[in-house]
């Protein structure tokens, strides 16, 4: 879609091109991962080679400094869907510990409010299972034979 509308639609320079392949690759290193943005970088890659680098409708380059503006790309698309995934990794990391702290808490809670109807170890077993979503536990109480 970028290159159609860069190359047909609404002829534009090869910098304003590759500043729009440069945010796909972004958006999808968001919401995909960085496999799904590497591959769209070499081929955001080809696709400005072969359609906006002299000469033009080949897979070759004439001037050396667009040999540059062609790895430079490559280099920042790779480097930016690296930092974005990695970024979005961390995200849901801090979202798992935040489910750990607060499952941690109610548990703390439950403790407290155990009451003395029943054996604590039995309380607390069945407490554990229910807030960790545990399909069983088992404690060994060492003292009791």
């Amino acid at each position: 879609m970028i290159t159609w509308t860069g190359y047909s639609l609404i002829p534009v320079n090869a910098t304003t091109t590759g500043f729009a392949y440069l945010l796909l690759v972004l958006i999808i290193a968001s919401f995909w991962g960085f496999l799904e943005a590497a591959v769209t970088s070499v081929a955001a890659t080809l696709t400005f080679n072969f359609f906006f680098f002299p000469p033009v409708g080949r897979f070759t380059i004439a001037d050396a400094q667009n040999w540059v503006a062609l790895f430079s790309f490559l280099t920042t698309a790779l480097i930016a869907s690296r930092l974005s995934a990695e970024v979005k990794r961390r995200a849901l990391d801090a979202v798992a510990r935040q489910q750990d702290l607060e499952r941690l808490y109610t548990f703390s809670r439950a403790i407290l409010l155990i009451d003395h109807t029943e054996p604590f170890p039995k309380q607390l077993a069945r407490k554990l299972a229910e807030i960790f979503e545990l399909s069983a536990v088992v404690l060994y109480e060492r003292h009791s034979e």
